[in-house]
């Protein structure tokens, strides 16, 4: 129970004792009616996919697989994502990932989506309670709160994207952090009693006994000196994304609208941890998300506009998508003087709410929406909206709108004529706008299923979305239909043609599609994201296929060079050395890999290649050293041929013929080998000394007149 400022429920003022018994009847029915529509909203939810940012933050990231250690996501900012432009320090949310990939695997989504459902029931509980302490609330109205907050269409976007995470664990750590700030100690127990034998009966009893003196003494201790225990779920929500810091603000409104005798010097603990964690997590990660950071001014003229769709969701969640499309404006527009204007007003009716005692719990709601908007308002993300911050930010909206249900039912109280109607009213009301968004939410879950479901979604409603037509051509291409998926693409570059991740999808399937361009698209992505590693990996490994070693290992070079840490481009280096067959360099450079990165699985993949090569290798040399028959000698040089070691190749054929002269399977590896290094009359020439003395070996006259084609004509 959490009492409100006069130390009693808001029920047991207005109730006579008579009335007690139905309103805990209605207080359980309610309850009861609560816990099966959000039963009802969330049901289909934990058969839903990744999609967007999950790919790099949860599928693909090397730091959450079982070889990387728990600890290290402590101390690094590249544990977030495999893309070293999302670097970010959320260690709490990255942990909470890598023990789910631990539990269900890297792949499995019903593992996440529970883990997630658990953060977001957190969240929910906390609402509550911090609802319900608000003063002329109360349980009945904390419910309320809690359940918009549950079956909202909203809560779909922050659930099912599950690289929002971070959201939820953010607002939960802020929202308990208020609430211990509440209750802490000034709303709780003089005395920490529990029951005891007047007489004790035997030495347990006595035990019993003497705990509860030194608990007591302890409780009374910390009331007496009240130590900040709100800080430590505050630390929690840092840890998780440091968007928690904006909680001192949050913080002030609280003491200024409910708690007016408190000193602000009270902020100051709050203060001085969040400003601290702010400027340390900017400065760590301000230089790594340069390449995907739109203009600073841009973003800050789009997200006044930004905020008002949010605005817009929560009060009317009709037409919501995965991907609003949303760009940064560029300069002074209509849009943005909409979105200034917009915001100014949200910004006076908060002002203008907190000087009215019944409206206090609707101001504290706007300040809350306000200012959980400020860390995405300040520094430039990828994305200019997404949806799932709109949740976060909408559950001061929510509190707004169960104090507007205070005042309408404080009202109804001032009027006997009206009072059980009224609150009869509310209720009928209450639920039934509860139930219409909750079977909203049901729906908005099915959408998140697969990528065809959301992305068909999206598009019908904005056919033009660049970011929708590129992932539907993705679905479209892997399905097999190549011919429609690649024209997705393709009007996805017309609406977008700045874009390096459509033109090097463009380039992924241009061949499949019957396009002679895709080296020219991964040049357009290589000039349009010239800071990130990733479109020169991808083109090395593209460069690989058509057999061109030496520009691959160029480009792979090149992303190495622009993120040493990253996978993309190590990965590319990787495929490089195998493709070379430089197996100690590969040896040496995968170790260095998985010492950065220890879940890196081509670290991995290319250690035991390696390995597994020059074992082959150490083999076939100790076999020829020991026993060094013509046999022994040719399979040395046969393992040779094959990592690449061409003179040594030959030269364990020319030990071989030492010992045996006329061995034609000598020449022919002989040939092999100075054909691999471009010496084509070298080659010739070895062949015919194997068909000399051997004529009847396979193959040795194809290849001859191979080569002969090779060489062409000569002259005299």
């Amino acid at each position: 129970m959490f009492p409100n400022p006069d130390g009693i429920t808001d029920s047991t003022v207005i109730s006579p004792p008579d009335n007690r018994r139905w309103e805990r009847i209605c207080w359980w029915l309610a309850v009861v009616a609560s816990v099966l529509l959000i039963a009802f909203t969330w049901t289909g939810y934990s058969n839903n996919s990744f999609h967007l940012d999950d790919i790099h933050t949860i599928v693909e990231n090397p730091s959450l697989r079982p070889e990387f250690p728990l600890a290290r996501i402590f101390s690094t900012t590249r544990a977030t994502s495999s893309l070293a432009e999302y670097a970010a320090y959320r260690p709490l949310t990255t942990l909470t990932y890598a023990i789910d990939t631990r539990i269900g695997g890297p792949g499995d989504q019903t593992v996440f989506q529970l883990d997630s459902f658990l953060w977001f029931f957190i969240t929910l509980f906390v609402v509550h309670g911090l609802v319900r302490s608000m003063p002329g609330a109360g349980p009945f109205f904390g419910l309320l709160a809690a359940t918009l907050c549950a079956v909202h269409p909203l809560a779909s976007q922050a659930l099912n994207y599950t690289s929002q995470r971070h959201l939820l664990i953010r607002t939960a750590g802020m929202a308990l952090s208020l609430l211990v700030f509440v209750i802490w100690p000034s709303r709780m127990p003089p005395e920490f009693w529990f029951p005891v034998r007047r007489i004790p009966r035997n030495y347990l009893d006595i035990l019993i006994r003497r705990l509860r003196t030194l608990v007591s003494r302890i409780w009374k201790f910390l009331l007496r000196t009240s130590p900040p225990f709100y800080l430590v779920p505050l630390v929690f929500g840092l840890l998780a994304d440091p968007g928690a810091a904006v909680f001192p603000l949050i913080l002030i409104v609280w003491i200024k609208l409910f708690e007016p005798e408190k000193s602000l010097r009270k902020v100051i603990p709050s203060a001085v941890v969040c400003g601290i964690w702010w400027i340390a997590h900017t400065a760590m990660t301000w230089s790594s998300g340069a390449a995907i950071r739109p203009p600073l001014t841009d973003w800050w003229l789009t997200q006044p506009g930004v905020a008002l769709d949010y605005v817009a969701a929560f009060f009317y969640p009709r037409n919501l998508m995965a991907d609003s499309g949303v760009q940064t404006l560029p300069g002074i527009s209509a849009p943005m003087i909409a979105g200034v204007a917009g915001l100014a007003g949200l910004i006076a009716l908060a002002f203008y709410t907190s000087r009215h005692n019944g409206w206090k719990i609707v101001s504290f709601g706007i300040w809350w929406f306000l200012i959980a908007l400020i860390p995405e308002f300040l520094i430039p993300q990828h994305d200019a909206e997404v949806l799932a911050r709109g949740f976060a930010a909408g559950i001061g909206l929510a509190i707004a709108v169960t104090g507007l249900a205070v005042m309408i039912v404080a009202w109804f109280r001032k009027h006997e004529q009206f009072r059980v109607a009224g609150a009869g009213l509310v209720a009928i009301v209450a639920l039934s706008g509860l139930a219409v968004l909750g079977n909203l939410t049901h729906g908005r879950n099915i959408v998140w299923q697969s990528q065809d479901y959301l992305w068909s979604d999206v598009l019908e409603q904005q056919p033009n979305n660049a970011r929708a037509l590129l992932n539907y051509g993705r679905v479209q291409i892997t399905g097999g239909d190549v011919e429609a998926g690649y024209k997705s693409l393709e009007k996805a570059r017309a609406a977008q043609p700045r874009d390096a991740e459509i033109e090097l999808e463009m380039a992924q399937f241009a061949e499949a599609a019957g396009k002679a361009d895709a080296e020219q698209h991964f040049r357009r992505a290589i000039d349009m994201a010239p800071s990130s590693s990733f479109p020169p990996a991808r083109y090395a490994e593209w460069l690989l296929l058509k057999q061109r070693t030496e520009d691959a290992e160029k480009e792979a070079n090149r992303a190495l060079a622009l993120d040493s840490d990253g996978i993309a481009g190590r990965r590319a280096v990787i495929a490089v050395l195998v493709a070379e067959r430089r197996w100690q360099d590969l040896e040496k450079f995968s170790n260095q890999t998985i010492e950065l990165t220890p879940g890196a699985p081509d670290g991995h993949r290319g250690l035991r290649v390696a390995r597994t090569a020059l074992q082959e290798i150490s083999n076939a040399e100790k076999l020829a050293r020991t026993e060094p028959n013509p046999e022994h000698l040719l399979q040395l040089s046969s393992v040779y041929m094959q990592n690449g070691r061409f003179d040594e190749g030959i030269a364990a054929c020319q030990a071989a013929l030492k010992i045996q002269p006329q061995l034609a399977e000598a020449w022919s590896n002989i040939s092999v080998g100075y054909h691999m290094m471009g010496k084509i009359d070298e080659s010739i020439a070895a062949l015919r000394e194997a068909i000399r003395i051997r004529p009847d070996l396979r193959g040795l006259q194809d290849n001859l007149a191979a080569e002969l084609r090779a060489r062409g004509p000569t002259t005299k």
